[in-house]
């Protein structure tokens, strides 16, 4: 981050699974996170990876929650929706971010 700041990189986007839980937010400006209730998360990784609920709750809990994410964020995104709204939606935030740049 520090080599894109000393070469005028405007913007550069991190994706960091454990930014938050390790402890790496003060590398950079803003914490975008991304947010879905417990049982959507469950049912998507059981579907993805062919786990069993028991299996896609262990893993589910073994993480932050939403809540403990959400109050290290600048910004939260719900990714309960279809993708295409949830890419409108990130599209938006980051037009509002990004106007005055």
């Amino acid at each position: 981050m520090d080599d894109h700041r000393s070469n005028d990189v405007k913007v550069a986007v991190l994706e960091a699974a454990i930014l938050i839980e390790a402890d790496w937010t003060a590398l950079v400006d803003e914490v975008w996170v991304t947010a879905v209730p417990v049982e959507v998360a469950s049912a998507r990784l059981q579907k993805r990876n062919n786990l069993t609920e028991e299996q896609a709750l262990l893993r589910i809990s073994s993480q932050i929650s939403n809540e403990e994410r959400a109050a290290t964020a600048d910004v939260v995104i719900d990714t309960t929706p279809s993708l295409e709204q949830v890419e409108a939606t990130v599209l938006g935030v980051w037009a509002e971010r990004t106007k005055n740049a």
